[in-house]
């Protein structure tokens, strides 16, 4: 599991005591422990707190759950192909902790594969100064279109 408490804020103020705060996070469940069961832990944990005089709430924006391609699935090697005729190599296949539109779309009466493609490093995801050679940005859009050709053909 990936957890960050990424906003705190608290008062309007600088020489006053606040009468409230609030902090933003976000968790990336695993199998082992998914994200109803998260949510349990942290209101189990918020009800403790409670109990000791605090006055907090649980509050959940967004509950997206993991989804997971077969390694093995041959979507992948279609993705793979395409990025190694334009790159001259095959990507790297790793798992991705981030949330994306595969959550909903994996809801779909017809199931189907995901994968996750884009141009740039991975590690530099939301980080300070994430960025991107000119180089991956004009070779993705020739990538997904390998893509779209040789899965719709």
């Amino acid at each position: 599991m990936i957890h960050s408490v990424t906003v705190f804020h608290g008062g309007e103020q600088l020489n006053s005591i606040p009468d409230y705060a609030y902090l933003k996070g976000n968790v990336r469940t695993v199998p082992e422990c998914d994200n109803e069961e998260t949510q349990a832990r942290l209101q189990k944990i918020i009800d403790q707190l409670n109990k000791q005089g605090a006055q907090l709430r649980l509050k959940v924006v967004a509950s997206f759950a993991p989804v997971v391609t077969d390694p093995n699935d041959s979507f992948i090697d279609l993705v793979s192909d395409a990025v190694a005729a334009t790159k001259g190599s095959k990507p790297k296949v790793i798992v991705s902790h981030g949330a994306t539109d595969a959550s909903r779309y994996s809801l779909a009466k017809k199931p189907f594969s995901f994968v996750e493609y884009g141009p740039g490093d991975d590690r530099q995801s939301h980080q300070i100064n994430e960025h991107l050679s000119v180089d991956d940005f004009l070779q993705a859009p020739m990538i997904y279109q390998q893509i779209a050709e040789k899965f719709l053909i």
